[in-house]
């Protein structure tokens, strides 16, 4: 003889379900708040970086890093040089999570 579906055992797998479908949805990750934050490095440092400076006084040089000027040279016997890009030399990328090296040979 068949079990009814209207049994509780069948309705607990399907509440199982319905209860982990939105997990996966749950595991990605989110988009950022605002397009960019440029530092204002004269600020104080807040939890999450630098605060932002207001969006009417961000300006396109605030994007642009030059990789070419010289940078710190621990080594006179490796002859190499590096350049650091991070919020304190670029502030285009506070809040980001990322910076920036470049290598060369002097």
């Amino acid at each position: 003889m068949m079990k009814s579906s209207n049994s509780p055992l069948y309705l607990l797998p399907c509440l199982l379900m319905l209860l982990l479908l939105p997990v996966p949805s749950l595991l990605a990750d989110p988009d950022s708040l605002q397009d960019f934050c440029v530092a204002d490095l004269n600020a104080s440092i807040s939890i999450n970086g630098f605060p932002c400076i207001p969006a009417s006084k961000v300006s396109s040089s605030d994007f642009f890093f030059d990789l070419s000027k010289e940078g710190i040279t621990n080594t006179s016997n490796l002859n190499f040089s590096v350049t650091l890009a991070n919020v304190l030399s670029f502030p285009a990328v506070n809040t980001l999570g990322i910076s920036m090296c470049m290598w060369k040979q002097v």
